[in-house]
């Protein structure tokens, strides 16, 4: 998913606590998030806001069974084109339920799933082998690795939001496509684009005008049913 490189945000942390200590309203949340870094910090070894390490996602992968999503990817296969061949790589493809999805709905597509939890593509490597699929899977860190040649597409499926700099992800992937980058992403017309400060898996938050210095457009935005409650998505496809 994310990559263990990536800087923290504990000097804003600081800065809640200091604020909470006079806002009693406040308190609550400030107890939640020392509680949520406290225990990455002691299971994870990590100290900073950011979650998204590679322990903690091979740990969270390694809880699922054979299946983890579908639903996001779902809301792809209408820009994706019919009767044509193409090659495609996801990236923060976890358990690649996706790549599956894909493969089995555009059959002469060549498609590559990466993901830098070596136990979600190992999983992801078994599941392709059992059921005959020819889906080719990488470890694979999107921060520090080179990607492994071009695509016609590049996805990051409810991904993208896991980066404190996704445009330097979002630049490296350009590069590397042909046709266009597709991004799914939670999305709050409350909020603006930016950073969150908060130990949370998703460490940025996207708007409307999140890609305006790309040559992207709005797909669409949809709702997802989310595994405990029910969330807005947002699909930008950005040419390179």
């Amino acid at each position: 998913m994310g990559s263990e490189s990536e800087p923290g945000g504990r000097s804003l942390l600081a800065v809640k606590i200091v604020k909470a200590l006079v806002d009693p309203r406040k308190w609550v949340y400030c107890l939640k998030q020392l509680r949520l870094w406290a225990g990455q910090a002691v299971r994870y070894g990590n100290f900073s806001l950011n979650p998204n390490t590679r322990k903690y996602w091979d740990t969270r992968l390694e809880k699922y069974g054979p299946f983890w999503r579908i639903e996001p990817y779902e809301n792809i296969l209408d820009i994706l084109p019919r009767g044509e061949k193409f090659t495609l790589l996801d990236i923060g493809c976890a358990l690649g339920d996706g790549c599956e999805l894909i493969k089995r709905t555009f059959p002469s597509a060549e498609v590559t799933g990466a993901d830098f939890s070596r136990v979600g593509i190992e999983k992801a490597v078994r599941k392709a082998r059992e059921k005959g699929l020819d889906v080719l899977y990488r470890v694979m860190d999107v921060l520090a690795d080179p990607i492994p040649g071009t695509y016609d597409y590049i996805i990051m499926i409810e991904t993208l939001e896991h980066f404190y700099e996704p445009y330097f992800v979002v630049d490296k992937c350009l590069k590397n496509t042909r046709r266009a980058l597709i991004v799914s992403v939670p999305y709050d017309p409350q909020r603006r684009s930016g950073r969150t400060y908060s130990v949370d898996e998703h460490v940025y938050t996207f708007d409307d005008e999140a890609f305006a210095r790309y040559k992207a457009r709005i797909v669409k935005k949809v709702r997802l049913s989310g595994e405990k409650d029910p969330m807005e998505s947002i699909i930008y496809e950005i040419r390179p």
